[in-house]
């Protein structure tokens, strides 16, 4: 509700005054805190009362909204305080505008349970349980057990008003060995870390969970390890998984195959500079560095990179081909690459757009480009990374604008921030009795970026 303007100025004028009274020392305690807090409640209504109109409109069109339909009522329980509130938060994927629907159908029932399930199993419990109790649209009441997520198991003319979620977790399953046969260029300590949390004085149940996909993942983990050291051919497989269905301990046995070592130490260029028909042959030669599809994709973006700063910004570089050569155990690389630099581009002109109140000349500042230079996409990247620190945009983007053959434009997308915030304080002490205040945060003062 509004406040009447002639209540606001009689109310404002009294706290003004009282406050006026406060610095004298001979007022009485008991006008003093009066009008200390005749004080708090008009400073606020103030400078509310002009939002007031706005927010009023918006809280009558939300209640309007919601007054169109109830929505259903979901709970969850059995499974701990935070379980089930990690359980309520995974379940509000389902939900569409981030709000629940009039009822529940048998569609989203079943999802609801799928997503438990997969949560449950995911946390370690394999063999859980989950009830569900459903009151439906025409008073009567649905009920259901599900020992696994099939579907088929709801009505599907269902419609609950209300669904409730009884949940029986079961036996925790955790790791209790993990054995390595094979594995020589780590040890098993750093192995064990792809499938459970490291322990420092106690194996608990807790940081060695233990599910299907937990296993898969962690031996995916370890063969990528290898790989990265330079075992290309390395694999790892799991030869003997012991479960104990009554304590949930698990054995598991990975047999690893890590394969020769690979070892790069040649690469070739073929460089097609610009419209060159014939190629410039460039040598690298590299000082034995573990040779692997990674180690690949990185030297190919420095070289990238390398030719982006010489102004070809259309470089395109492929693989031709890669020679191994075994020798005692170990497969030398050659790495042949061909690479077509396209136009020299240079650059023309740096715009700004969607700028309002920052000053230009401290946008252009943090850009490190001149026009007429060759144009370097790698520092363009670097001046767009450089606005988004300032802090005074929400957003900032990178265009390129090819008018001429030979020379781009470089534009800046700009989306500035709020660079006003007002936040209100209100609390209680034994002294004071009733205190507040407010927080006014004003970023980008005068356009330069200062808060």
């Amino acid at each position: 509700m509004l406040i009447p303007d002639s209540s606001l100025i009689f109310v404002t004028t009294a706290a003004l005054a009282g406050l006026i009274l406060l610095t004298v020392r001979r007022t009485p305690a008991c006008y003093r805190r009066f009008f200390y807090l005749l004080a708090l409640i008009a400073f606020p209504a103030a400078c509310l009362n002009e939002f007031t109109p706005t927010v009023h409109a918006a809280a009558e069109q939300l209640q309007e909204e919601s007054e169109e339909y109830e929505p259903a009522d979901l709970e969850i329980s059995g499974y701990g305080l935070f379980g089930n509130r990690k359980l309520s938060q995974t379940l509000k994927l389902l939900d569409t505008g981030g709000q629940k629907p009039e009822f529940f159908d048998a569609d989203y029932l079943e999802d609801a349970v799928i997503l438990i399930f997969n949560k449950l199993k995911s946390d370690g419990y394999l063999s859980p349980t989950v009830k569900l109790e459903s009151d439906l649209v025409d008073g009567g009441l649905f009920v259901r057990e599900f020992r696994e997520a099939v579907f088929g198991e709801i009505p599907r003319t269902i419609q609950a008003v209300r669904a409730h979620f009884t949940v029986n977790e079961g036996i925790l399953y955790y790791f209790k060995d993990i054995y390595f046969r094979g594995l020589a260029s780590i040890t098993e300590a750093e192995a064990v870390r792809f499938f459970v949390t490291q322990d420092f004085l106690f194996k608990l149940k807790g940081t060695r969970i233990y599910s299907p996909d937990r296993l898969k993942s962690g031996t995916q983990n370890l063969v990528e390890s290898l790989h990265r050291l330079g075992y290309e051919n390395a694999s790892a497989t799991v030869t003997r998984l012991d479960v104990n269905h009554k304590t949930g301990a698990v054995e598991v046995v990975i047999e690893v195959n890590e394969g020769p070592i690979s070892i790069i130490r040649h690469v070739r260029e073929s460089v097609f500079w610009e419209q060159s028909g014939e190629p410039e042959n460039v040598e690298h030669e590299i000082d034995q560095a573990p040779y692997s599809l990674f180690w690949q994709q990185d030297f190919i973006r420095n070289l990238r990179n390398s030719y982006y700063a010489q102004g070809y910004a259309e470089t395109d570089i492929k693989v031709d081909k890669i020679e191994r050569t075994p020798e005692d155990g170990t497969n030398w690389v050659n790495l042949f690459l061909e690479v077509r630099t396209g136009t020299k581009v240079f650059l023309g002109e740096v715009t700004f757009e969607g700028h309002e109140k920052t000053k230009e000349s401290l946008i252009r500042s943090r850009i490190k480009m001149e026009p007429a230079q060759p144009l370097n996409r790698i520092q363009a990247e670097q001046g767009r990374y450089s606005l988004s620190r300032l802090g005074v945009f929400e957003s900032v983007d990178l265009a390129f604008e090819k008018n001429k053959p030979h020379r781009w434009d470089v534009r800046y997308d700009l989306e500035e921030a709020k660079t006003t915030d007002l936040s209100l304080l209100f609390g209680f002490g034994s002294y004071e009795l009733l205190r507040g205040g407010f927080i006014l945060s004003q970023r980008n003062i005068w356009g330069l970026a200062h808060s």
